[in-house]
């Protein structure tokens, strides 16, 4: 959008020159219990709903039966054809049913040879590899690089990256994952992005050097386009905003905290501690759900 993202909380949008620059990768960090997701999926729901922008929601830890619940109860869960919900132990099946008409695609190109070259049965064994678990775009042998060319293109992959020319990715399982998030990109040509939680991610991609490898994931999210929202969790007693000190990758960082106000009250805060190309306040303020929005006021010391 021309003036970027708003937050689309009252009382705090107002504290920013303009929204979140389009390409901006935000973490959106803080303490179980202040509504991080319900945050994330909010923001999306404004701007799917008054500008029709589309948005990816992708939750690797809560199931989306028991999400969607939560989402109704707070009277968010009107379906919108703008937001699509994807929950990661059902993913497979979600990839298979958008992706056929990459599959088709990817397939139309090969030379139907079913030769076994590239250690598939056939040309459409290796062209559901391609498009669902992130194969190589390059492995079609009597297709040489034109072949190649086409297959990557149809992907969205950058055959001039070194990335590309490596035949074996250090770690596999997180290149599947880009891959299957870049035919999602294709096919839903989403806008804004949240991944929920970035923490997942290095469990379930089993990060043996995890600052190196979200490194090179968020340079990898910036290619990807649009602007991302990653969920991240902070401990009471941390001062950082994320493990492995990675804030600095952030183009953006929001931080959500519970502040004990006296015995019997327990506050939820918001503060706006990065945003690249923004002019904004990082004072923290006192953040609400009134059960149709979110509103800040400033907090009183």
């Amino acid at each position: 959008m021309e003036n970027g993202y708003a937050l689309n909380i009252t009382g705090l949008d107002d504290k920013m020159d303009s929204g979140i620059p389009d390409k901006h990768i935000v973490l959106l960090t803080g303490t179980p219990g202040t509504m991080k997701s319900t945050l994330a999926y909010y923001i999306l729901y404004n701007h799917a709903k008054n500008h029709d922008v589309k948005s990816l929601y992708l939750t690797l830890e809560q199931e989306k039966d028991g999400f969607l619940f939560h989402l109704n109860k707070l009277g968010l869960g009107d379906p919108n054809p703008n937001i699509r919900l994807f929950d990661m132990s059902t993913t497979r099946e979600q990839w298979m049913k958008l992706s056929q008409n990459k599959i088709t695609q990817v397939k139309e190109v090969l030379p139907d040879a079913n030769c076994g070259s590239c250690e598939y049965k056939g040309c459409l064994d290796y062209a559901t590899a391609v498009v669902t678990s992130g194969e190589a775009t390059n492995l079609c042998v009597p297709g040489g690089e034109e072949v190649h060319e086409k297959v990557a293109s149809i992907m969205g992959v950058d055959t001039s990256s070194p990335e590309v020319k490596e035949k074996a990715s250090k770690n596999k399982d997180l290149e599947t994952f880009k891959r299957q998030l870049q035919t999602l990109k294709n096919v839903i040509d989403f806008k804004l992005l949240v991944i929920d939680s970035l923490p997942v991610i290095e469990m379930m991609f089993r990060m043996q050097s995890p600052r190196d490898d979200l490194f090179h994931f968020f340079k990898w999210l910036k290619k990807l386009g649009g602007t991302t929202f990653l969920i991240s969790e902070m401990s009471q007693d941390s001062q950082s905003y994320s493990r492995h000190d990675i804030d600095f990758l952030a183009d953006g960082i929001i931080k959500l905290s519970l502040y004990q106000q006296n015995p019997t009250t327990v506050q939820r805060h918001i503060q706006i501690a990065k945003m690249r190309g923004v002019d904004h306040t990082t004072d923290p303020f006192v953040i609400r759900y009134t059960g149709s929005e979110f509103e800040a006021m400033k907090v009183l010391m």
